[in-house]
């Protein structure tokens, strides 16, 4: 009588078993399915690079997703234009400047479309103003001075340099395949209340006495401008943005 193998498996049974896709070549399908399966997990994971336009200027982004659900950008973004307006009589030309930069995180429920956002920004965002004369004069605190009498009147309004965000929006699923992406967001960048300086200098003829009257008057025009600006610390961001992922 011959002995049976100790393996339990001839070179027949091998081969049959071989057909039927069990034994040595299931482990080799099994181990071939698992890297496929953990490729397809990795592939999730990408990076992003878009140019962005919003109401805090043009701007640029990167970004790293993670998974189905969550991504980080880094952005930046500026943009400066002149502006010329009337404010209490007080006729003011200058320039705001926006500038900032931070870390938005995104939040993606369900790995869809649709994302949550979180982020800290710092914050370079100010006005720079020159007051000039309205009709000849220039008014403080309800006071009417001449051109002469103002030699020259600066001011400049800037926020918190640290600026948290929270926003909603769309943009390609964090889990989606590489190639072009679109994404658009709105949200409040919280940048506190304007600090306002106001730096004015009398005239060469005016007395001492009128010129600390006139700076007092204008100190109080000042402070009636950061009460008025008060609702700038809420700063409203909408925004667009075409870019690549890899």
């Amino acid at each position: 009588m011959k002995e049976k193998s100790k393996l339990g498996c001839t070179a027949v049974r091998c081969a049959f078993m071989a057909v039927l896709g069990v034994g040595p070549a299931m482990s080799v399908s099994a181990s071939a399915a698992g890297a496929a399966e953990m490729s397809d997990t990795t592939s999730a994971d990408h990076w992003e690079v878009s140019a962005r336009a919003s109401t805090l200027g043009a701007g640029l982004e990167l970004k790293r997703t993670f998974g189905d659900s969550l991504s980080v950008r880094a952005v930046v973004n500026g943009f400066s234009y002149s502006l010329d307006e009337e404010y209490s009589d007080v006729n003011y030309e200058g320039d705001l400047k926006l500038k900032s930069g931070g870390l938005i995180l995104d939040y993606h429920p369900g790995g869809y479309w649709f994302r949550v956002s979180a982020g800290l920004l710092l914050n370079g965002n100010e006005l720079e103003l020159d007051a000039k004369p309205a009709r000849g004069t220039i008014d403080f605190n309800d006071v009417t001075y001449t051109a002469a009498e103002v030699g020259s009147a600066q001011g400049k309004a800037e926020f918190d340099s640290l600026a948290p965000y929270l926003g909603v929006g769309f943009s390609s699923a964090p889990g989606g395949d590489s190639g072009m992406s679109f994404s658009a967001d709105i949200g409040v960048l919280f940048q506190g209340a304007p600090s306002f300086a106001l730096d004015v200098r009398c005239g060469t003829a005016v007395p001492a006495a009128q010129c600390t009257q006139l700076k007092q008057d204008a100190d109080a025009e000042r402070a009636q401008f950061e009460d008025d600006a008060d609702s700038y610390k809420y700063y409203p961001v909408v925004s667009l943005a075409i870019g690549y992922r890899w």
